[in-house]
């Protein structure tokens, strides 16, 4: 294998390895979004259930 083949393929590489870095990146804030909306859907139901607790006194 040639210098020039060796230095390709460690550019191939490169570039995978940050495209993979983007998509974990991308997980990353899909997940961060999601664990705030549930911990959203956490407290509104808490607040629904006070709500109850109240209309029922």
């Amino acid at each position: 294998m040639s210098k020039q083949e060796m230095i390709q393929q460690l550019e191939a590489v490169e570039k995978a390895l940050s495209q993979s870095n983007e998509r974990i990146f991308d997980i990353r804030n899909r997940l961060d979004a999601l664990a705030r909306h549930n911990e959203a859907t956490r407290l509104h139901i808490h607040y629904l259930q006070d709500a109850l607790r109240g209309a029922g006194k």
